[in-house]
């Protein structure tokens, strides 16, 4: 994640829907710890999955809401 982007312990990751391949706000991780450094423009984020990793076959990791998709309710 970028380091000025808003990321908490205990977030929830969830699906974006992007690309409709997906549906949209399915949990799947949760954000166990965060590393911000004074240098760089990235932050370390860790998380704890909410699924079964292994039955799943695609992975896309959004720090942002896409302009044409709106962000689902309760989470980023």
């Amino acid at each position: 994640a970028q380091r000025t982007d808003e990321v908490d312990v205990g977030d929830l990751l969830v699906t974006s829907g992007m690309g409709r391949r997906f549906p949209r706000g399915v949990p799947v991780a949760r954000v166990t710890r965060v590393v911000r450094r004074d240098f760089g423009i990235y932050q370390e984020v860790e998380a704890a999955p909410t699924v079964d990793f292994s039955r799943i076959e695609e992975v896309m990791i959004l720090t942002t809401t896409p302009p044409d998709i709106p962000a689902p309710k309760g989470g980023r």
